[in-house]
């Protein structure tokens, strides 16, 4: 018994509401044997007794500070930190706060709110998981993955070449830079084959070496590119 404040009672009771309209941090908590029995839209608001910071979450059982046997006007014990939260419309209701702390001026939390979903940050890593996309940050770097689509890099609009599909397409570009030197060589020698009268044996003498040289060299350093295409090909990383 205390003179000052009356009689002082704490009881246990389950939040059966936290969507307060004035977002004072207010719930409609029922109390067995107590309160059970009044519809959920009479029962009475209480203000959590650590401020406007605290904020449970709907179906826990948390403590209820009772003065004088007054069930309509009480307190609720701590739950949760709001404080600076900085929520969107729509999160008060479904907000949750594991960890949020300042640590040698860096940001730490672990949180979730219905428009962001999951957030994990420590300093400038963050991990957000939503409903549908699982994005990994650091500075200005970012992996944005959906269902259909993995965005890498600062605000990445332009879509990566597929691994398998452009070695093979590198491949067909050689072979085709293949077929044209071929093409070009038989042109070059049906030339010199065809340069036998002394107006044209001048050309024959002049095209003669150059093809004997770049007929053989050409085909060497296509046939090396090729065989460097594959090498393109990551190990780890696969695109879909």
């Amino acid at each position: 018994m205390d003179s000052t404040l009356g009689n002082i009672r704490i009881y246990f009771g389950k939040v059966v509401s936290v969507s307060d309209e004035k977002k004072l941090c207010r719930c409609q908590i029922s109390v067995d044997n107590y309160t059970e029995k009044i519809p959920k839209a009479e029962l009475p608001w209480y203000f959590p007794w650590y401020g406007l910071n605290y904020l449970p979450v709907e179906g826990d059982i948390v403590p209820v500070i009772i003065f004088d046997d007054n069930f309509s006007t009480a307190f609720y014990s701590r739950k949760l930190d709001l404080k600076d939260a900085g929520l969107d419309d729509g999160d008060y209701a479904n907000y949750l706060e594991i960890f949020k702390r300042t640590i040698e001026d860096k940001n730490v939390q672990l949180t979730y709110t219905t428009s962001k979903g999951i957030e994990f940050i420590n300093g400038d890593g963050k991990i957000q998981i939503e409903i549908e996309t699982l994005s990994l940050f650091v500075g200005t770097n970012s992996i944005v993955m959906t269902k259909d689509r993995i965005d890498i890099g600062d605000d990445n609009q332009e879509a990566t070449i597929l691994g398998d599909k452009g070695v093979e397409h590198l491949h067909n570009i050689i072979k085709h830079q293949a077929n044209t030197i071929e093409a070009m060589m038989k042109m070059f020698k049906a030339v010199i084959k065809g340069c036998v009268s002394p107006m044209t044996l001048p050309i024959k003498v002049a095209l003669l070496p150059y093809t004997l040289q770049y007929d053989q060299t050409l085909n060497m350093e296509n046939s090396e590119v090729d065989s460097e295409a594959d090498t393109l090909q990551s190990e780890k990383v696969f695109i879909q």
